[in-house]
């Protein structure tokens, strides 16, 4: 049975589906892409397009103020040890990803911290 309801569609939208389609498939059902097979990297694309297009030069300043700002509704929400908490297993969880991924930095960091020298 096929669809035969219309579609809102954006501008441009038909434009990238074609050209991932020729690509070989997109990074979100499992194909490459052209993009390594990442299914986030769209969105942290969009991400920076949006804060580059609306805040020239201040990109990481904008998006440092949103994470304080998560953070706040955090400590107000759930408490201030709950947060610390939670920024932990995060914290964690981005050393696995990144270990994971072959570039270990937050691991790096911390055996520099703790006196290992980064090794």
């Amino acid at each position: 049975m096929t669809d035969t309801k219309p579609r809102l569609t954006i501008e441009g939208e038909k434009d990238e589906r074609a050209s991932e389609a020729t690509a070989g498939g997109s990074a979100a059902n499992g194909g490459t892409g052209g993009k390594g097979g990442n299914p986030f990297s769209h969105a942290r694309e969009a991400t920076a397009a949006w804060l580059s297009s609306n805040f020239p030069g201040h990109e990481n300043a904008v998006f440092g103020g949103i994470c304080g700002l998560v953070v706040a509704v955090l400590v107000f929400a759930i408490g201030f040890l709950r947060t610390l908490f939670v920024l932990l297993c995060v914290l964690v969880g981005v050393a696995i990803g990144q270990y994971l991924d072959g570039n270990p930095i937050v691991v790096k960091a911390v055996r520099k911290f703790f006196g290992n020298g980064g090794e």
